[in-house]
């Protein structure tokens, strides 16, 4: 008698393809697809993830100088002694290089009341001044202008720069004031240098001693807008 026995199949006695088992790989031209995709997705995302960052620096650079501004003002009040905020901004502004940066914020307290005498204030270190240079590099390609109406402050005191009095109001003269929108301001303008397009934050500060933030060097806040 004849006896038909099965033939078992196993990966070891038979091609995948009479198992039914497929071992189909990757081809060289599905991965080359696959690179071409991811490459496009690349080209679209790069420029804007550093417009973002870019972005988020000078967003970041614009809240780390009202922060000073605010604490320097509160201090002036908590120890009923004027301080003095001074500022150094890039000479070189307007240029393309994004290797100047915001020089210098210092901040000072009077050593006794209306002596027109100063100390700088090192501690600590979170009302103390900064630099955004190229040793810190804290923002990189962030610049304040230098100029009318922004870093250049007349004062008096021997302080030139934003004046708090004891009660946290600003004791600069007129001239130091911008008027916009029914109000008068002393004016900082960053810059973002390291983009090809300008984009610009301002912050505005008025005889109170209030701070506001608005997009550009021209447009000031409305009255009341914090």
């Amino acid at each position: 008698m004849f006896v038909n026995k099965r033939h078992r199949c196993s990966s070891a006695n038979c091609p995948p393809s009479r198992c039914g088992e497929s071992r189909r790989g990757i081809t060289i031209i599905e991965l080359v697809i696959v690179l071409v995709i991811m490459g496009i997705v690349a080209i679209l995302t790069v420029p804007n993830l550093r417009v973002w960052t870019s972005r988020m620096r000078l967003s970041s650079a614009t809240s780390h100088v009202r922060s000073s501004i605010v604490n320097t003002r509160k201090m002036a009040i908590t120890t009923a002694n004027r301080h003095c905020m001074s500022f150094t901004g890039d000479a070189n502004f307007g240029g393309a290089s994004d290797s100047l940066y915001l020089i210098t914020l210092t901040i000072r307290k009077e050593t006794a009341p209306l002596s027109g005498l100063w100390t700088t204030i090192t501690e600590p270190v979170e009302l103390a001044g900064w630099s955004n240079d190229s040793n810190t590099e804290l923002y990189k390609g962030i610049s304040l202008e230098s100029g009318s109406s922004t870093t250049t402050f007349t004062t008096n005191s021997s302080c030139t720069g934003l004046l708090f009095n004891n009660k946290g109001f600003l004791d600069n003269p007129a001239s130091d004031f911008t008027l916009a929108n029914n109000g008068r301001y002393a004016k900082l303008t960053l810059r973002n240098k390291s983009q090809a397009f300008v984009e610009q934050r301002s912050l505005w500060i008025d005889r109170g001693g209030n701070v506001r933030i608005t997009q550009g060097p021209d447009t000031p806040p409305n009255k009341g807008e914090n």
